[in-house]
């Protein structure tokens, strides 16, 4: 199976191109650099779920479509996450800022107990 960046980029060009839009364009309505979309749509770069984000608003779509490869329509694309990706997204697509900071806060915590570090004082 390809790497997920793979898929995502080839979704992206292939929304992009669909709409007639350059990858400037696409840069300038996600507010990211040209080079950025270009590495993206290379699967040079993985985006972040804000880069995500950006890009689905820009191209009108949903983050889910985004990594379903740019089909929304169709049930039988294999999709870029795995289904306990999908859950955990679509619950942090929900959060307003300040709890998606603090969502972010505790899973560095956790990865950081989970990789050998010692754990933060308590409050």
């Amino acid at each position: 199976m390809p790497p997920r960046s793979f898929k995502v980029g080839a979704a992206i060009r292939r929304l992009r191109v669909s709409q007639n839009m350059t990858q400037e364009r696409l840069a300038f309505l996600a507010g990211i650099a040209p080079e950025t979309v270009s590495r993206l749509e290379r699967s040079q770069n993985e985006p972040s779920l804000e880069m995500l984000a950006k890009l689905a608003q820009a191209l009108g779509v949903t983050i889910g479509e985004l990594t379903r490869g740019g089909s929304g329509k169709s049930p039988s694309a294999e999709p870029l996450l795995r289904p306990g990706e999908a859950v955990v997204l679509a619950v942090l697509q929900d959060l307003d800022d300040q709890r998606l900071n603090e969502v972010v806060r505790g899973l560095q915590l956790l990865l950081g107990r989970r990789k050998g570090r010692p754990r933060p004082p308590q409050a």
